[in-house]
């Protein structure tokens, strides 16, 4: 099975984090901690590829 990578970019300090995904426009989330915007992503991903990560 073949496995994809997408880097993301995270910007953000405090209590407010942007993460982006340069390879797939327009797929951009945030969340108020580090650990929110990867579950954001988490779920970003799902929706977009219906699986489970």
């Amino acid at each position: 099975m073949k496995r994809l990578q997408y880097p993301a970019v995270i910007t953000g300090e405090d209590n407010d984090y942007i993460v982006e995904f340069p390879d797939l426009k327009g797929c951009i989330t945030d969340g108020d901690s580090i650990e929110r915007s990867s579950y954001q992503c988490k779920r970003g991903f799902n929706r977009l590829f219906g699986g489970s990560f």
